[in-house]
């Protein structure tokens, strides 16, 4: 089973196989492949989806720059946004995204908004959305 997901590429799987003995000894060699055939079929059947670790970011921004920072946002590919937050200093946004994407988020919006934009990490984590 081992090597059917080596060859796959894939890793941190949990991966479980269940045999009820029918009265045939397979075997080692048998009972090798017929677990490793069990979970590739398994993986041919179910697929595999790439998940990516995610931070939260609590954004900061004064209200001049709001334009410019949804326009920016709504460009970042695998970005969403939570619900805006207004105050009399400005909006405070939380957004989800991939946690590779988090520090040229920050260095982005620190420059579309000419340093006024306070970005705070939130959660990192290999969280949903």
């Amino acid at each position: 089973m081992l090597e059917v997901l080596d060859k796959r590429g894939l890793d941190r799987v949990l991966a479980v196989v269940t045999r009820t003995f029918g009265g045939v000894e397979l075997g080692a060699g048998g009972l090798a492949r017929a677990y490793g055939g069990g979970l590739a079929k398994t993986l041919d059947e179910a697929g595999t989806v790439l998940v990516r670790a995610r931070t939260r970011l609590r954004l900061e921004l004064p209200f001049a720059a709001m334009d410019a920072v949804h326009r920016l946002l709504d460009a970042w590919p695998g970005l969403e946004k939570g619900e805006p937050v207004y105050s009399a200093a400005g909006l405070g946004l939380e957004v989800s995204l991939p946690l590779d994407d988090a520090e040229p988020l920050r260095a982005a919006l620190i420059e579309a908004t000419r340093g006024r934009a306070e970005v705070h990490a939130r959660i990192h984590g290999p969280e949903g959305p």
